[in-house]
């Protein structure tokens, strides 16, 4: 089965779907009134260690070393197996879908036409079902519990928790009403979203709902029988709605891209950044060149980020895909939102930089803008429009054409000048997916035999495209090679030289081939109960090489295609990982977008306008207690089950 649901839904992120020019858009900045960054012009191309977003200590990893990561006692780990749950996808319904059987509740039915009806016409139908729907369930709470069997894990909720108004019910319904207008009418697929992300985080560090429980409330004296599937649900709703009030970690960097769609050098590594033609109907950016652009600087993600807005430094990659030597000509991108109310609406501007005495880039020249006006101004080192004498601005646009040329070449210049509304700076740093030293350190940290170990799995977001998996990782088997140098002279007077050299860390003076195989949990259910074949688990192995200093101390990696059955070393390595570039086939794979965890010792959820966390707590107390049954339970045609009774304040 497809395992697809988001660790977060981000309204921000779908409305930039749904209006693309918010992408590739850009305001004009007013320089006068924007933070200028000021990287080191020395800052090399050829310094690839992680950054702020991916560094060790952002999942409680420290300084490793080679002889650590290559001892036995390290090369496994494991901890409790994650229990299994639905996602409770939000197209049907969330936890608001009645799953058990129609035999007493039939399934809630919403109308109206996302496709073709007015926004009037489609929520007045819908809205008005919904009603009918919150009467239906009213009067199955009035029969009493024992016809509460088959209603959905929210209402069985509310009635335990006493809202008389079914307002989780309610609230998931409203909003499987809003997405379904939302991506239906815009034929953006949406089946993936659901609650995964509280499941994975939940099933780490919670113990797992294994029996059915009668719920009494103690104030309205009203009962509701939940199966283990119900409670499961429960837990996985709130930890995804409210998430856990301590202890989370978090490390890398969300994509939001199809891989397809991500633009590649031809080392096989994913650019920083393009400059491109936004398509409307494929709501992604044609880069107007395979020669893409790496990034020097790039406040967005850097950890020297001084603005909100996304920009860079970026220098042309040539054809060959490795860094230029002698880079003399760097540009400066910044993208600004076409939502920035005191902006204004506008397409990139693209600016030059020039170096001074100290090495800082300082802004030059307008090189191109949409507004043909802008093309050739000059700007003062602090960023201010330069005038002369009369109040004019100081403009070369001749010398801004030259320029700009010279940087992005003819290709380039004239799909801008083509296309100027959709030419458009787009960054893809955060598609690099989390450094390779971030999670085998998280690895050993989380799940390692250290006696420092966190003792709990973490979750990896187990694909780099716009749609995110989350799976709770709980065991890991790695194979570790020899230390390897950057470069091998060979016995016939010629070297091999790695390949991934320009892009190692600054430090790297050797490279290690590791192997490592993940198991993490899967999604399965929802069941009435679980038996252990029903815990369902996955598996993937990944490939990467490490990278060390002169004293063996952990600076960086890289994922790399997996072409041998086991690490190589030496020559062998250096050969394989050429040949990995070569081919580009199905042989690279896709690596954690990002990882996250919690790493308090005891996990406590926090109240929303519609959970208690106290009633969620209580009945996955009662559905893990171990004491005997006071009762069982014919629910329909699926069986007799046991029950233990539990009191709800």
């Amino acid at each position: 089965m497809k395992l697809e649901c988001s660790r977060q839904f981000n309204r921000w992120r779908i409305f930039r779907r749904l209006f693309p020019v918010v992408i590739p858009g850009a305001i004009l900045c007013l320089l006068s009134n924007c933070e200028r960054p000021q990287p080191d012009e020395k800052k090399s191309l050829l310094r690839e260690a992680w950054d702020a977003a991916n560094d060790p200590g952002l999942m409680l990893g420290g300084k490793l070393t080679y002889g650590e990561i290559s001892d036995a006692r390290n090369l496994s780990g494991e901890v409790a197996r994650p229990w299994s749950d639905s996602y409770w996808p939000i197209n049907q319904g969330g936890v608001a879908r009645r799953w058990i059987g129609a035999a007493a509740a039939p399934p809630f039915s919403i109308a109206g036409d996302p496709h073709v009806e007015s926004d009037e016409a489609y929520f007045g139908a819908a809205n008005r079902s919904l009603e009918k729907a919150m009467n239906d369930a009213a009067s199955i709470r009035e029969r009493g519990w024992l016809w509460t069997w088959s209603v959905s894990p929210a209402e069985k909720y509310d009635i335990a928790a006493g809202n008389e108004g079914f307002d989780l019910t309610r609230s998931e319904l409203d909003s499987y009403i809003s997405h379904r207008r939302m991506f239906e009418k815009n034929d953006i697929p949406w089946g993936w979203m659901g609650h995964c992300h509280g499941w994975a985080e939940a099933s780490l560090a919670l113990p797992a709902p294994e029996r059915s429980v009668l719920a009494r409330n103690r104030r309205t004296g009203e009962q509701v029988i939940l199966s283990a599937g119900d409670v499961r649900a429960l837990v996985t709703k709130i930890a995804s709605d409210n998430g856990s009030a301590t202890g989370q970690r978090f490390a890398g960097t969300r994509c939001e891209d199809e891989s397809e769609n991500i633009p590649r050098d031809r080392n096989q590594r994913i650019v920083d950044a393009a400059l491109g033609i936004w398509d409307d109907e494929k709501h992604l950016l044609e880069p107007a060149s395979r020669v893409s652009f790496r990034a020097i600087f790039h406040s967005r993600f850097d950890e020297n980020q001084t603005s909100d807005y996304p920009s860079a430094v970026l220098s042309r990659l040539p054809a060959n895909g490795s860094p230029a030597p002698g880079i003399s000509e760097l540009i400066w991108v910044q993208g600004y939102s076409w939502l920035d109310e005191q902006r204004g609406a506008a397409v990139p501007v693209i600016f030059s930089v020039r170096g001074n005495g100290d090495g800082n880039l300082l802004p030059d020249m307008v090189l191109w803008a949409v507004n043909q006006e802008w093309i050739g101004r000059r700007l003062s080192d602090s960023g201010e429009w330069l005038a002369d004498a009369s109040g004019n601005f100081v403009s070369d646009p001749d010398a801004a054409a030259r320029k700009l040329l010279a940087a992005l070449g003819d290709i380039l210049v004239g799909a801008a000048n083509a296309s100027a509304t959709k030419f458009a700076f787009k960054s893809f740093k955060e598609c690099r997916d989390i450094n390779p030293a971030t999670f085998h350190t998280a690895l050993l940290r989380w799940i390692g035999k250290a006696s420092n170990s966190v003792g709990r799995g973490f979750v990896m977001d187990n694909a780099r495209a716009e749609q995110v998996w989350n799976q709770g990782i709980w065991r890991y088997r790695s194979q570790v090679g020899e230390l390897t140098p950057l470069q091998i002279s060979l016995n016939d007077g010629t070297s091999i030289v790695d390949p991934y050299k320009a892009w190692r860390a600054a430090k790297s003076v050797n490279i290690v081939d590791v192997e490592t195989t993940v198991d993490y949990g899967v999604e399965n259910g929802p069941f009435l109960s679980y038996g252990r074949e029903d815990e369902a688990s996955g598996a993937v192995t990944f490939r990467y090489t490490l990278e060390f200093d002169a004293a063996g101390n952990l600076v960086g990696g890289e994922w790399h295609a997996a072409r041998s059955d086991q690490p190589l070393s030496g020559a062998a390595l250096l050969e394989d990982l050429r040949a990995g570039i070569q081919d580009r086939s199905e042989l690279w794979q896709d690596a954690p977008d990002f990882v996250w965890g919690n790493a308090a010792p005891e996990i406590k959820f926090r109240d929303s306008r519609v959970l208690r966390a106290s009633v969620v707590e209580a009945l996955l107390a009662c559905s893990t207690s171990k004491r005997p049954a006071d009762g069982s339970f014919e629910w329909g045609n699926n069986g007799v089950l046991p029950y233990v009774t539990c009191d709800i304040e």
